[in-house]
């Protein structure tokens, strides 16, 4: 047996983990084939050692790592000569480095979780363990997909799908196919994503797998959900209900009841909603979980209060109440947690601005000292080369120092490359994280902070991201990055460009990065002001963005045709505000708004710098 991720590929949340009752009788069966084996070498006890490892995870990952990292140890000092013993001790280090890639996901280093998927692949693909070897680049695709790389995420899965095909592992193809349409969910290309999903329950249901099977009447009910179709949703529900009650699995029966009851709520079937919430909470204290009862609760109150039954949505309130004060306990820890986030992000944003300034001054002094060696080296071979040689020597010279310039710019380049693409990792890392945050807090005064957030960090890792793209680090090409910084904003608002009269008015204007990055942050803050406040009821929206020079001046302009006033901005409080005027002073630039058809935004900039 070797640990894996287990896929449930769900659009909707886990709540709960079964606990192993067992846990220390297995441990103890364990321990005694170790003690009783004459050789720690003996496949027999490596094993023992490996499922020992698994069984560790969820208690002592610690433990769970030195048992794996052992194994290796063990196996690499052996010197095996029969085939037989050597193709198990094989399987079996190929086991460990996958375990070992499963403690770094969880610690959050990708790196290391890629490099141990990576060395199990090949030792399973070197041994003909195909089987496996899918297995592990699943897992790979997982990592990708959960840190936000949709493109490396699908490209793993097709890989690991391919080697199922060639294995007729029709449930690992079903797997795949399952989790790219998870991919493309996320990215809300619902289509795609529906059509991968019954692709995948049809073969699940060629093979009669109930798990897969409830997996995909769950994905393809989240799908029907999102788009509005509210009575096909209701009905994969209800298959998967009938799936979830043969499985016994209480978690995912409460959550699918739980489905089912806000879906009767929005159709104001109230007796339907209330028998499907209060089965959900049965179903919920049956397994023991606080996020389910949370979750049950939170909903089942609103249902009780259509219906005026006062009681009962009183005392599921104060059930409510009290599970959401337990687990909020972690909630606090998890926002000081991305607090210390955004510290250690801006430490290490200012330490690597100054790393690459420290290197640019080196690399441009020992430029220096090279041309005063070779100047002085070529002079010293004039006084007393004869000179019939020093044309010769001149060229010779010449070419040298040509050839050392020439790789000098190409080693830069590829530094300030290297540089933006690893700060642009490194958003994405955080962005990643300030997503998987906004998952697990309701409140939506929190959820709208982090979501602005996100936006904030996403708008500086597309700056880095072209400049390494375009291979020209001097400066950003404005119009380009507005485009895609608004399409993107609209994207993660739900709109579209069907719905906005977007008008980017720019000439052709570089900007230098201490530039473009403070006002790429205050396009950010004016475009998402806009998307929230402006439009409550405006029938034909729109918004122009224009940046020009005039006057030695650098002027950005941000207008909408909303119903907002100029006391609403004046007297606002918000921080987005505040980090503009911010941002605007950081420029020498002075901030102003106006009432036009909707609210003109004005950042007049005295402090920039324009690339030619």
């Amino acid at each position: 047996m070797r640990s894996l991720f287990l896929l449930l590929c769900c659009i909707i949340p886990f709540f709960g983990i079964n606990q192993n009752e067992d846990l220390l009788a297995k441990l103890d069966s364990l321990k005694q084939v170790v003690e009783n084996s004459d050789n720690i070498s003996d496949t027999t006890t490596l094993s023992a050692y490996l499922n020992a490892s698994e069984y560790l995870f969820n208690h002592n990952p610690d433990s769970a790592l030195y048992l794996c990292k052992r194994i290796i140890k063990e196996i690499e000092n052996h010197k095996e000569k029969d085939e037989q013993a050597l193709s198990k001790m094989n399987a079996i280090r190929s086991g460990a480095y996958n375990n070992i890639g499963v403690y770094y996901f969880y610690k959050g280093d990708v790196e290391k979780t890629v490099d141990y998927f990576t060395q199990s692949y090949e030792l399973d693909k070197a041994t003909g363990n195909l089987e496996n070897a899918a297995e592990t680049i699943n897992n790979i695709g997982f990592v990708y997909q959960e840190y936000g790389n949709s493109e490396f995420a699908i490209k793993y899965f097709n890989e690991a799908m391919e080697i199922h095909k060639k294995n007729d592992d029709q449930k690992g193809v079903a797997t795949c196919l399952n989790n790219i349409g998870l991919i493309y969910f996320k990215n809300k290309e619902y289509k795609k994503s529906l059509e991968l999903f019954n692709q995948s329950i049809d073969i699940e249901n060629e093979i009669g797998n109930d798990d897969g099977r409830l997996i995909n009447y769950e994905n393809i009910a989240a799908v029907y959900r999102e788009t509005g179709d509210l009575d096909r949703a209701y009905t994969m529900y209800q298959y998967a209900l009938t799936l979830n009650k043969n499985n016994r699995n209480n978690v995912s029966t409460s959550l699918t009841y739980h489905h089912l009851s806000i879906i009767d709520l929005e159709k104001n079937r109230l007796k339907q909603a209330e028998f499907n919430g209060e089965k959900s909470l049965l179903y919920a204290e049956k397994a023991n979980s606080d996020a389910s009862i949370r979750i049950t609760t939170g909903a089942l109150w609103e249902v009780y209060k259509a219906e005026k039954k006062w009681k009962k949505a009183l005392t599921t309130f104060q059930i409510y109440t009290e599970i959401d004060k337990k687990i909020n306990s972690n909630e606090l820890d998890n926002v000081l947690l991305e607090q210390e986030l955004k510290y250690n992000f801006e430490q290490e944003e200012q330490k690597i601005a100054l790393e690459h300034k420290n290197e640019l001054a080196i690399l441009e002094t020992n430029q220096e000292k090279q041309k005063i060696i070779t100047w002085s080296i070529s002079a010293f071979l004039i006084l007393i080369l004869i000179l019939a040689f020093v044309i010769i020597r001149k060229l010779k010279e010449a070419k040298k120092q040509k050839s050392i310039i020439e790789e000098k710019n190409s080693e830069n380049e590829l530094l300030l490359g290297e540089i933006h693409h690893r700060v642009k990792n490194n958003l994405q890392v955080i962005s990643s994280l300030l997503s998987l945050q906004e998952r697990s807090i309701t409140d939506e005064g929190a959820k709208s902070a982090i979501l602005e957030g996100k936006e904030r960090v996403q708008s500086m890792g597309l700056i880095h991201k072209l400049l390494y793209q375009k291979n020209n680090f001097a400066g950003i090409e404005m119009k380009e990055y507005v485009e895609k910084l608004v399409d993107g904003l609209l994207d993660s608002f739900g709109k579209s460009n069907d719905e906005f009269n977007i008008k980017i008015n720019f000439s052709e204007i570089n900007l230098d990065v201490d530039t473009a990055i403070p006002i790429g942050l205050m396009i950010n803050e004016l475009v998402i002001n806009s998307l929230k406040y402006a439009y409550d009821n405006t029938k034909n929206p729109s918004l122009s963005i224009q940046i020009k020079e005039e006057n030695k001046q650098l002027i950005l302009e941000v207008e909408d045709n909303g119903s907002g006033t100029v006391k609403d901005v004046t007297e606002s409080k918000s921080f987005g505000l505040k980090l503009i005027r911010s941002l605007s002073r950081q420029l020498s630039g002075v901030f102003d708004v106006e009432k036009r058809i909707g609210l003109c935004f004005t950042i007049r900039m005295n402090d920039y710098k324009i690339i030619d």
